[in-house]
């Protein structure tokens, strides 16, 4: 039923809702956004009232305290690398499952999908016990490479959670004409070839919602960078907001203020990409 058909009040009841659900997300970001640029003083003794005054004081002291370039960087290098990584394994593998029929596909894709089955929570104690492991031969052969308390473990632990990338890419690959890598076959195009200049700027929807999901994920991401980064120096975001909260509990507009810094980067990015992403996830038929 098409919803111009539905009747007036069962249209403003769904207006009302979809205005109330507006507001529960818009309200908090708001509040966080003004109160940023508020006083102490302020935030205690009128904490939802507008500032009197506007000052990016407490931005930049909250920045220099709380050594953000330091933690941006972090993040920033995690989250490219590892959805680089994931994009890659992700899209080759999707489109072998998608395009060759060999024995064990259906199983081997089910295989991934059950991955997406198995909470992050119930990997952390073999994940850390095999990068010790790796650690220990990297010792024994004398390679410089650190995997514990390094964002090398963060990254390979990231690049491993394609399950999701490789259903979605792999989706989009099947709904692409097979006719158009016969024409690239004859005009004598190899696999690679194929693959590069044929099916991933045909996919390319579909790669930039995947591209733009992780990479928003990774950079929330607080559970992996706690259990492996025990450095200061290696700390992402969230794991910089935590300390600084624990070392200014009292300074509530220098709270707000860090948590404005670590929140507004993937808005933003959603903001500029949302087109792209509703495209990407609408777009191509899904075939499993």
């Amino acid at each position: 039923m098409v919803f111009r058909e539905l009747s007036l009040p069962i249209r403003l009841l769904f207006y009302l809702v979809l205005v109330a659900a507006a507001i529960s997300i818009l309200y908090p970001l708001t509040w966080m956004s003004y109160t940023a640029l508020k006083t102490n003083q302020e935030v205690m003794f009128s904490p939802f009232g507008l500032p009197t005054s506007i000052s990016f004081a407490n931005i930049a002291e909250a920045w220099r305290t709380g050594n953000f370039s330091r933690l941006y960087a972090n993040s920033v290098y995690i989250a490219v690398i590892s959805v680089i990584g994931v994009i890659t394994v992700s899209t080759t593998a999707a489109y072998g499952l998608a395009r060759y029929h060999f024995a064990g596909n259906r199983a081997l894709f089910l295989y991934f999908i059950i991955g997406m089955a198995v909470p992050t929570q119930a990997l952390m104690v073999p994940s850390f016990k095999l990068m010790a492991i790796l650690e220990s031969w990297a010792k024994a052969l004398h390679l410089p490479i650190a995997f514990l308390n390094s964002p090398l473990a963060v990254i390979l632990t990231y690049m491993s959670w394609s399950s999701l990338a490789i259903l979605f890419i792999r989706a989009y690959f099947m709904s692409i004409p097979p006719e158009l890598e016969d024409a690239a076959r004859v005009d004598g195009a190899r696999e690679f070839q194929i693959l590069r200049h044929v099916m991933i700027p045909l996919a390319m929807p579909a790669i930039a919602t995947m591209t733009i999901f992780y990479f928003v994920f990774f950079w929330n991401d607080f559970l992996w960078p706690l259990i492996y980064l025990q450095k200061h120096t290696l700390r992402t975001i969230p794991l910089g907001i935590m300390h600084f909260e624990g070392k200014y509990v009292s300074l509530w507009s220098l709270q707000v203020a860090a948590l404005s810094l670590a929140a507004w980067p993937p808005i933003f990015i959603y903001i500029l990409f949302h087109r792209r992403i509703q495209r990407g996830l609408t777009e191509g038929a899904l075939k499993f």
